[in-house]
């Protein structure tokens, strides 16, 4: 949707990814931003995992 390109990676790109779902939304495309939350639940479950810290702590809610 956005034209800027999507980051390689970690936190950033989950944000990038969040971003995009609310402009699938503005677009009327409940599916499309469902499917980019996902994706950012997910790189943002690995990227926490992966700092001892966070992993501690428990998942963000």
């Amino acid at each position: 949707m956005t034209t800027d390109r999507c980051p390689a990676g970690g936190l950033e790109r989950a944000d990038w990814m969040r971003r995009e779902a609310a402009e699938w939304d503005d677009a009327g495309q409940p599916d499309r931003a469902a499917y980019c939350r996902r994706v950012a639940a997910q790189i943002e479950q690995t990227e926490f995992a992966r700092r001892p810290l966070c992993a501690l702590m428990g998942q963000p809610s």
